[in-house]
């Protein structure tokens, strides 16, 4: 097991793990580098406890790039069964950090085919929105997109800002301006 303390993501699809914060315009260096690129990935609690977590099924290992000695609490790097392939679970400290992180993953591959997040346990139940993964609250204000389906405004307008599909049906959702298009309506838990 490996106890990290920051992890970063970036927009060239990798995550970069750090035993100490690394400072703006520092040289520090990640402990870990892993590709997700072709990642799936998974979330529920960790190892059966209230703690949320990420798993990220690599396809490749991580690359190691700095010292492996000590916004994640917890870090795990479990070898795959006769592959090259690894499992990496982030440990986080609650579930709206557990939405940002999904959120933030969903929203670094808006503009590509693949879609990493597949599955998870212990998450939102019933109506969600898919960017975040987190529920919708009774009276809250939604963004509709044309196709009908809705999200968090903030959620949707920043995949918008990456691209033109709808996260789900990946129908156009902006207008010739690139304007978003989308209405608005009013969350009702039956």
């Amino acid at each position: 097991m490996y106890t990290g303390k920051y992890a970063k993501l970036s927009a060239d699809y990798h995550l970069k793990i750090y035993s100490n914060r690394p400072e703006p315009n520092s040289s520090l260096l990640p402990s870990f580098i892993c590709n997700l690129e072709q990642t799936s990935l998974t979330w529920g609690y960790f190892e059966g406890s209230k703690e949320p977590a990420l798993c990220f099924k690599l396809q490749e290992p991580p690359l190691s790039s700095g010292s492996s000695n000590g916004c994640c609490r917890c870090i795990r790097i479990a070898n795959g069964s006769a592959t090259s392939n690894k499992e990496l679970t982030l440990v986080l400290h609650n579930q709206q950090e557990l939405a940002t992180w999904i959120r933030a993953i969903q929203i670094l591959f808006a503009n590509s085919e693949h879609q990493p997040v597949q599955q998870g346990d212990g998450g939102s139940v019933g109506d969600e929105c898919t960017i975040c993964l987190s529920e919708f609250e009774h009276g809250e204000i939604l963004a509709v997109l044309p196709c009908g389906h809705r999200f968090h405004d903030e959620c949707v307008r920043e995949w918008l800002a990456c691209s033109v599909k709808c996260p789900l049906c990946k129908r156009p959702s902006v207008d010739t301006n690139g304007q978003a298009l989308c209405t608005s309506a009013q969350f009702s838990k039956k």
